[in-house]
């Protein structure tokens, strides 16, 4: 029987969506095996362009409304479970599962799970201003005794400003520089490795690097494809 599909709540931004789908498609080749069309998951995609809470906290209620009713819209295609390509909108995620009785595959299990793999005791990150402010995942990796360092309020904030060049294309090389300094400050703290807490900052940073960095949109992608092929 083949399996239901995977639906995607994404748009946040548009770039990440799309990585986001390659990654899947990759890792079905890679890891799956996945050759001839029919191999490969069923997915419905939906790009949602809601206004930016991820920056701006007060568009928040906005945004969640847009993505309510786009789920319940998905609600009617045949999916099996959904995820969401974006850290920031993990804090959505509560509502949203309220609107339907398909589960999320969320970052904020995932991701703490991947770590205790490599058994990380200590990671930095990279994320919006709303996800480091929130500390969701200071909460959730808490629990599995891995402790979060996190960026100063001033490199937050140039964090904020890159992420929404990112989302633009704007000033690659430039912002890279910056994420960098950032990313070795933690490393200075302790930190093992630098959580990509943010699903922008993969497209800027090179794939391998001397920093061990832990992209959450190949974390994500890689947990929904074991939930698809292998979660009966």
């Amino acid at each position: 029987m083949k399996n239901k599909a995977i639906g995607i709540i994404g748009g946040m931004g548009p770039e990440a969506s799309e990585e986001f789908y390659r990654l899947l498609t990759y890792h079905a080749q890679k890891k799956y095996a996945a050759e001839k069309n029919e191999d490969f998951p069923e997915i419905y995609l939906a790009s949602i362009p809601v206004p930016d809470f991820i920056n701006n906290e007060k568009k928040k209620l906005t945004a969640l409304n847009m993505l309510i009713h786009r789920v319940k819209e998905m609600n009617k295609l045949p999916i099996g479970f959904f995820c969401m390509a974006c850290n920031t909108g993990h804090l959505l995620l509560g509502d949203l599962q309220k609107v339907t009785d398909k589960p999320f595959v969320s970052l904020l299990v995932e991701l703490p799970k991947y770590l205790k793999g490599k058994k990380i005791k200590k990671v930095g990150i990279l994320a919006t201003p709303t996800t480091i402010r929130s500390k969701m995942y200071e909460k959730t990796l808490k629990q599995y005794g891995i402790e979060l360092i996190t960026p100063n309020s001033e490199d937050t904030e140039k964090l904020g400003k890159i992420i929404l060049d990112i989302v633009a294309g704007r000033n690659k090389e430039k912002n890279l520089i910056t994420v960098k300094q950032i990313a070795h400050k933690l490393l200075k703290q302790d930190a093992e490795g630098i959580i990509e807490g943010c699903t922008e900052i993969p497209l800027i940073f090179p794939k391998q690097h001397i920093i061990p960095m832990y992209n959450t949109l190949e974390i994500l992608a890689l947990a929904v494809l074991k939930k698809y092929y292998e979660v009966q």
